[in-house]
């Protein structure tokens, strides 16, 4: 049985902090939100256009972003909130299995985001929810 921490039990307002993730793999996603819903409210979608949709309906405070998630009409979901949701883009922790390309390797140098790996380990996910968590609750 997987417990959420204490100090994330103890957060004012059940469910007021607000976590979008996009996540090509249906299993990891669906564990992580598993993982951060007794805390917080958690939305899971598997392709650009559900995220997209979503980001009409909410303003998430954490977005976990599947590096693998397939590009829509050519343009990845990451490209679409550099040109869209600018506002979101410090939101962003990337989610990956590792094997970086060329081309991802560059976007994680000029981003600066995190990455989690999958698996996803439970301490680590708690660690980037509460930084971001935070962040929200003080500015």
């Amino acid at each position: 049985m997987v417990t959420t921490p204490a100090h994330v039990r103890r957060r004012p307002g059940p469910h007021a902090f607000h976590v979008l993730i996009v996540d090509a793999d249906g299993l990891v996603g669906t564990a992580v939100r598993a993982t951060l819903s007794a805390s917080v409210q958690v939305h899971l979608v598997r392709s650009p256009a559900e995220a997209r949709a979503a980001l009409d309906r909410d303003d998430p405070g954490l977005i976990l972003l599947d590096l693998a998630v397939p590009a829509d009409r050519g343009d990845s979901f990451y490209a679409w909130l550099e040109s869209k949701r600018p506002d979101l883009l410090d939101r962003v922790v990337f989610l990956s299995e590792g094997g970086f390309t060329a081309e991802t390797r560059l976007l994680l140098r000029r981003t600066g985001h995190p990455v989690l790996m999958k698996p996803v380990h439970r301490d680590a996910l708690f660690l980037v929810a509460d930084r971001f968590f935070d962040r929200r609750a003080t500015g």
